[in-house]
């Protein structure tokens, strides 16, 4: 006969522990300090409310609240979401995605928020009371692997070159390149102007007193020197034009 009356006790207990579950809302997990970092693409959970018209989402550090979330996205039987895995299934659950957030008031890499949830009933009125507040911290950012290389710090697959473009004769400016230009006629010059002259004193050694031969050997060693004579001047046009610009 003692059993008997334990058996309402046995039943009703259950029933008033799930009762208080459903009217006062709560985030689906007890606070854990040694909780690892959340992925940014993770999402807000919280036992659902019965009677409820909307929740309010307040989220610190933002200023503005997520205040017309609807019942919609609690369930009686929540399961898992291929598009999502980082959203763990459950019971009785409300469901808000990191990344349905409004712009704005985006969960980042490496930061700290703290989150409570309430109910209201059509009326407006809190209905159970505000969640329990709970405080978690975002993943690092981990940036791509770097390409394969030879381990020498190259960043092709091969481990040669990368590729980069060099500059062939180092010229930083104009004035540099015009530098680079007439120092290359001089050095040109310095080895064909005794050429020419060898040629001109040959021809008119060989050429036995003709005046053709002659006056052609005086023309190229006069030009001979005035191409030379322009070069030495040229070589000083670099420093004219640096004082003019």
């Amino acid at each position: 006969m003692r059993i008997l009356y334990l058996l309402p006790i046995v039943l009703l207990v259950p029933n008033v522990v799930f009762a208080l579950t459903l009217l006062y809302p709560f985030p689906s997990e007890p606070p854990n300090p040694s909780q690892p970092p959340v992925p940014v693409d993770s999402c807000f959970q919280w036992s659902r409310v019965l009677g409820v018209e909307k929740y309010i989402l307040d989220i610190q550090p933002f200023d503005e609240s997520i205040d017309n979330i609807s019942p919609s996205r609690c369930y009686d039987n929540l399961p898992p979401d291929p598009s999502n895995p980082n959203c763990p299934s459950g019971s009785n659950l409300c469901v808000f995605p990191f990344l349905d957030l409004p712009a704005g008031r985006n969960i980042q890499y490496a930061s700290s928020y703290t989150w409570s949830v309430t109910a209201l009933n059509a009326v407006g009125n809190p209905v159970g009371g505000p969640s329990g507040s709970r405080t978690f911290t975002t993943e690092l950012l981990v940036g791509p692997p770097p390409p394969p290389g030879d381990g020498d710090g190259g960043g092709d697959a091969g481990g040669g070159d990368t590729g980069t473009l060099k500059n062939p004769i180092s010229a930083k400016n104009l004035t540099d390149l015009f530098n680079q230009i007439f120092s290359f006629l001089f050095g040109l010059a310095i080895f064909i102007v005794p050429v020419v002259v060898i040629y001109a004193a040959f021809l008119m050694l060989m050429g036995g007193g003709d005046p053709v031969k002659l006056a052609k050997g005086r023309m190229i060693l006069l030009w001979t020197a005035v191409a030379f004579i322009i070069i030495l001047l040229a070589r000083g046009l670099p420093v004219v034009f640096k004082n003019l610009l």
